[in-house]
C-alpha cells in the first residue's frame, strides 16, 4: 500500500456512491429518520478519511501528491462560513444554549442543520475519495446506471400491482420512482440525463483497430439508448418544470462544448438543438400531459399567491428568517385566503426564497452563493480540459438543472436529489487540475 494512497480512499468512494444512489429509498430519502442516517453515514466517512489525511499529514482535500487544494479554497471558505452560521443560529437554539426570540420551533431547525451538515461532511468526502480520475469515471459510469435503475424500477412500479410506489397516491399514472413528488424525481432523471449526454460527446482513448471502433460504437450506443430511456422516464414524470429544467441542463453542457476551441460551434448546435426541442416530446405523453402545458391557469394564480406570501414572511424577518425548516410552522401566521385554505404548506415551492424565509436574506443567500463559486470551479475545469472531460460537462449541465428546477419548486431539498448532485461534483472536482486530461474512461 502506497503511502499517500490510503486504503480508505477507494473504499469509501465506493460506499458514498451507495449512500448516493439509495438516498432516494424510500420517499426521496425525505424523512427526518432517513436524514440521520444519511448524515451519520457521511460523518462516519468524513471521519475515516480525516484519519487517513492526518496520517500523511494534511485535513484539508488534497491532490494525488498530498497538497492542498487551492483550488478550492474560496468554495470552502463559503462552506465554513455556512457551517459556522448553522452552529450560530440553528444548531445552539435548538440545544436550548442561546435564546432565539425569531425561531418558531428550534427542534426542526436543529434537525435541519445535523441534515445539513451531513451534506457538508458528504460534499468534502466526495472531494478527498475520487482524487484519481480513473476511478471517477468508474463512479460516474455507476451512478448514470444507477439513475438509470431507478427509473426502471418506476415503470415497473406503473405496470405491477405489487409494486406500490410512494407516490402513486397523489400522482397516479405519473412516473414517480421512489418519490413521493414526481418533480423530485424529474430532477434525478435530469442529472442522469446530462451524465449519459456529457459521456455520450466526450472522446474516449479507444484503440486504433478495427475493434477499438467496434467497442466504441457498442459503447455509444448503450448509451444512447440509456438516454432515449431517461428521456422517457422524464416524460412519464409529467413534470412541467422537470423539462424545462432539464432542457436548460443539456443547453448548458451543449455551451460547454465550446470550449473545445475552433469548429466546436457546429458540435455544440447540433447538441443544444435536441435541447431547446425537448419540450416538445411532451406531447408523446398525449392530452393529459398536453393539457398540463395549456391549462395553466388556476395552477399559476394558486403559485403567484403563495409567493405574495412567501415575500411577506421574508420582508417580516429579513435578517434573521423564521429558523431552518420551519416554513410550514411560520407560513401558518402570514396564509390568507387567497393561498387555498384546504392544503398544508410545506414549502415554498422556490428553494431560494424558503432559504430566505427560514435564514433571512443574509444566511439564506449563502447556498445560492456556495453554488455559484462550484459552478466557477466547474466552468474552470472544463476550459482547463478544453471541454475534452466528460464530468465537469456532466457536473456543468446537472448543476444548472437543479438550480433552475429550484426556482419554482424544491427538488434540491431532498436529499434523494441533492446527494447524487453532490457526488457528481465531486467526481467533477475531486481530481486536482494538474491531474486532469483526457476523458473519463469506462
Amino acid at each position: 500500500m502506497r503511502r499517500h494512497d490510503p486504503m480508505p480512499e477507494p473504499l469509501i468512494g465506493w460506499l458514498l456512491l451507495a449512500l448516493a444512489v439509495f438516498s432516494a429509498v424510500p420517499f426521496g430519502g425525505n424523512r427526518p429518520t432517513l436524514w440521520f442516517i444519511h448524515a451519520a453515514c457521511s460523518f462516519l466517512a468524513g471521519g475515516a478519511l480525516l484519519l487517513a489525511g492526518a496520517r500523511r499529514g494534511t485535513l484539508v482535500p488534497a491532490g494525488p501528491g498530498g497538497h492542498p487544494r487551492r483550488d478550492l479554497l474560496i468554495p470552502g471558505v463559503a462552506c465554513l462560513a455556512w457551517a459556522a452560521g448553522l452552529v450560530a443560529l440553528q444548531v445552539l437554539p435548538g440545544l436550548g444554549l442561546v435564546d432565539a426570540p425569531w425561531n418558531v420551533d428550534p427542534a426542526n431547525s436543529l434537525a435541519g442543520a445535523f441534515r445539513q451538515a451531513g451534506t457538508l461532511v458528504f460534499g468534502l468526502a466526495c472531494l478527498q475519495s475520487f482524487r484519481r480520475r480513473r476511478r471517477s469515471g468508474r463512479v460516474a459510469l455507476a451512478l448514470l446506471v444507477a439513475i438509470a435503475a431507478h427509473a426502471a424500477f418506476g415503470f415497473l412500479g406503473l405496470r405491477l400491482d405489487a409494486i406500490v410506489l410512494p407516490g402513486e397516491a397523489a400522482y397516479p399514472g405519473y412516473l414517480t420512482g421512489a418519490f413521493v413528488n414526481r418533480n423530485s424525481f424529474a430532477t434525478l432523471v435530469g442529472i442522469g440525463l446530462a451524465l449519459d449526454a456529457a459521456l455520450l460527446v466526450s472522446p474516449l482513448p479507444w484503440r486504433r483497430s478495427w475493434i477499438g471502433r467496434m467497442e466504441e460504437t457498442l459503447w455509444r450506443a448503450g448509451l444512447a439508448a440509456i438516454g432515449l430511456f431517461l428521456v422517457a422516464a422524464l416524460v412519464a414524470t409529467g413534470s412541467r418544470m422537470g423539462m424545462m429544467a432539464s432542457a436548460c441542463g443539456l443547453l448548458a453542457l451543449g455551451l460547454g462544448l465550446l470550449a473545445r476551441g475552433p469548429g466546436s460551434w457546429r458540435q455544440a448546435a447540433a447538441f443544444c438543438g435536441p435541447a431547446i426541442l425537448l419540450p416538445i416530446l411532451f406531447a408523446l405523453r398525449g392530452e393529459v400531459l398536453f393539457d398540463r402545458f395549456v391549462d395553466l391557469g388556476d395552477g399559476i394564480d394558486q403559485r403567484l399567491a403563495l409567493y405574495r406570501v412567501t415575500l411577506e414572511m421574508i420582508a417580516s424577518a429579513p435578517w434573521t428568517g423564521a429558523g431552518l425548516d420551519n416554513f410550514a410552522e411560520a407560513f401558518r401566521f402570514h396564509q390568507d385566503l387567497t393561498v387555498n385554505p384546504d392544503l398544508r404548506w410545506e414549502d415554498a415551492h422556490s428553494s431560494y426564497l424558503e432559504n430566505w424565509v427560514e435564514l433571512g436574506i443574509p444566511a439564506g443567500s449563502l447556498p445560492a452563493i456556495i453554488g455559484v463559486l462550484l459552478l466557477a470551479r466547474i466552468l474552470g475545469r472544463i476550459r482547463s480540459t478544453r471541454g475534452a472531460d466528460a464530468i465537469p460537462l456532466a457536473a456543468l449541465g446537472a448543476v444548472v438543472t437543479g438550480a433552475v428546477h429550484s426556482l419554482a419548486d424544491f427538488s434540491l431539498e431532498i436529499q434523494g436529489v441533492l446527494l447524487p448532485l453532490v457526488l457528481l461534483i465531486g467526481l467533477a472536482l475531486g481530481p486536482a487540475p494538474a491531474a486532469s486530461s483526457g476523458a473519463a474512461g469506462r
